[in-house]
């Protein structure tokens, strides 16, 4: 037990979801700052007005890897949504990753892609034009339980997606190999109850908020919170391993 805590304190990384970048973070960092954390954001290639041509999963995979790799500090990576697919994909290849937190997240196996996870049929609330989809009715699926006036705010800032994003299966399983945890978000109508449940089965541990899926937004201070206790829970059992 030599290893000094200070020292094992690890950067938080943090993988928006489809239709979003990294500002929808913006809340729970300022937060997580004020507890002494550092952070870094993604911006995943898929998500933008104009992303690279064919821009999936893997790409988005390999955008996490080469900005994170070799970085000489722990890290505990933080995925919302779409974003735990490609930390899946790549994050054990990264030695400095400790931990992995799926926030209403797709913690899928190797094989699996967003589409097959949803039963391989096109949500009626994507608009799909080519490899281009956008979000219908964001306020109801991403923003139930939201402060209207910042859910409009977040609404004006979405973006189209990839569809090859959706439809690239897995090839690796981080969380084979890395410790996760998953919060469930308990009133999510874009990933229903039912699947998350079935979904953080994977995950070494179990929390969940009484929020729709984007609780960086609707309770950013009690999603700070959750991550701040899971972050300190990881470097004790670092600590004492």
């Amino acid at each position: 037990m030599s290893d000094d805590p200070a020292r094992l304190r690890p950067t938080l990384v943090f993988v928006h979801g489809a239709f979003h970048q990294s500002w929808v973070w913006e809340r729970v960092i300022d937060r997580l700052a004020l507890r002494g954390w550092n952070t870094q954001t993604i911006d995943l290639p898929s998500v933008g007005a104009e992303m690279p041509t064919r821009s999936g999963m893997l790409i988005d995979a390999d955008a996490i890897a080469k900005l994170r790799r070799r970085t000489g500090v722990p890290q505990i990576v933080i995925a919302h949504s779409y974003g735990g697919i490609p930390v899946t994909q790549v994050v054990h290849e990264l030695p400095e990753v400790r931990h992995i937190v799926y926030v209403a997240a797709f913690q899928l196996d190797i094989g699996q892609s967003l589409l097959g996870a949803v039963g391989n049929r096109i949500p009626p609330w994507w608009i799909v034009n080519g490899d281009i989809v956008t979000a219908d009715r964001a306020i109801d699926m991403f923003y139930n339980d939201v402060p209207p006036g910042v859910a409009a705010w977040a609404q004006k800032r979405l973006l189209p997606s990839s569809f090859a994003a959706f439809t690239e299966p897995l090839t690796a399983a981080a969380w084979r190999h890395i410790p996760s945890t998953y919060i469930v978000c308990e009133r999510d109508v874009c990933l229903p109850l039912s699947v998350q449940e079935a979904m953080a089965q994977r995950a070494g541990q179990v929390h969940s908020l009484p929020t729709g899926h984007s609780p960086m937004l609707a309770q950013p201070e009690a999603l700070a919170e959750m991550i701040n206790y899971i972050a300190l829970d990881s470097i004790w059992r670092t600590v004492t391993e």
